[in-house]
């Protein structure tokens, strides 16, 4: 089913007997020597074909107009393009780049022709000539990534997904209202790099999806701050069932019960696995300059609305303790304590899409084998 299908199907309850490409863009015939036409110009395919590419429709309060993106992962290895349907529809705005204009034909052949994307389309009035911006908002653009390079390079589609929502995309079964925090990148660059989610994590892709979107665009701080905190709880427990096996594995606790006793119930509190998701389990470690950002904010935050002191230099205890006064003592929160919350929320997330890209299961075992070798010479 073509686009103009999805109109004619609206309006008339019947599809088009042909469809031709000319010049001037895509014309759909129908009942007896009637058209309709899409004015989207002529769509160069070359040697390729749609099935060599993967598209995704995207939305974003960031209103970037014409700009388009090469597509990077880290690494500068070059994946694909993020086109604004504006820049699709101007044509003078793809960049003077071989490939940029190879994909983004195929971007447009997508909008008009790929039945996952095309359900996502408005319906106009009926008329004779059409816009693509006649069924596809401003905001919108498309993603498109060659398959090749997601074999090549083993990368996970639904990966890509989760990375472009830290630059302030969603893809449009994600979203669901207005973007009330979240800022992206709004500088006009040439490229956008993500930063891929780790391997070990990818069991979780589909639920850390939901959950940040859910995060970006709740109404109810509290509720982000919930959704942000369970994708942390998923990789807590993966460190707790690590921990365990890390445990088994060393004589000298299975030969000293009381000490094995110890270490199981540190193992079993969350405060403890936290502090090792934070500093055992992200290599390399976390940013600095994220560090830093957190200091203050979630210092800032319990200074003004916690009673007990804040620690003033462990940003991973005062994190914690977040976390036990909006979900156990959120009654004590004022309306401007929530209000704040916006703060910690959008820099606990930049923090929870930093442990995303980094967190390593081999990395963090090996950490506490060597923590148990350590006590061991010390016996």
């Amino acid at each position: 089913m073509t686009l103009l299908d999805k109109l004619l199907i609206h309006h008339l309850n019947m599809r088009s007997t042909s469809v031709t490409e000319d010049e001037e863009g895509v014309m759909c015939s129908f009942g007896e020597e009637q058209f309709i036409r899409l004015q989207c110009g002529r769509i160069d395919r070359g040697r390729y074909t749609p099935d060599q590419f993967s598209v995704l429709l995207v939305k974003t309060k960031n209103f970037r107009e014409a700009q388009s993106y090469l597509l990077n992962v880290k690494g500068n290895i070059r994946i694909g393009w993020i086109f604004p349907i504006n820049a699709l529809v101007s044509r003078t705005e793809i960049p003077e780049d071989k490939w940029a204009k190879i994909y983004a034909n195929f971007a447009l052949n997508a909008l008009i022709y790929n039945s996952e994307i095309i359900q996502y389309a408005k319906i106009p009035e009926f008329a004779q000539n059409y816009n693509i911006l006649d069924f596809y908002d401003e905001e919108s653009a498309v993603v498109i990534i060659g398959r090749e390079a997601l074999d090549n390079y083993n990368i996970n589609l639904q990966g890509v997904q989760v990375a472009l929502l830290k630059e302030g995309y969603a893809t449009y079964h994600s979203t669901n209202g207005n973007n009330l925090f979240w800022k992206g990148n709004t500088a006009h660059l040439e490229k956008i790099t993500i930063n891929l989610i780790s391997k070990d994590l990818h069991q979780y892709l589909e639920k850390f999806e939901f959950l940040i979107r859910q995060a970006i665009w709740d109404e109810n701080y509290c509720a982000s701050f919930f959704s942000i905190y369970q994708i942390i709880e998923a990789m807590l427990l993966i460190i707790f069932e690590a921990a365990v096996d890390v445990c088994k594995d060393q004589d000298f606790l299975i030969k000293n019960p009381w000490k094995l006793k110890d270490e199981l119930n540190s193992i079993t509190k969350e405060s403890w696995r936290l502090d090792r998701l934070f500093n055992d389990f992200i290599n390399p470690g976390i940013d600095s300059y994220l560090i830093e950002e957190a200091k203050s904010v979630f210092l800032d935050f319990l200074t003004k609305y916690d009673q007990d002191k804040p620690n003033k230099n462990d940003y991973v205890k005062n994190l914690y303790r977040i976390r036990n006064l909006v979900v156990h003592r959120q009654y004590l929160l004022t309306e401007e304590a929530v209000k704040d919350l916006l703060d910690v929320n959008q820099v606990f997330l930049n923090l929870c899409f930093e442990i995303l890209s980094k967190f390593s299961l081999e990395y963090g075992k090996n950490k506490l084998t060597k923590k148990y070798k350590k006590e061991i010479l010390q016996i």
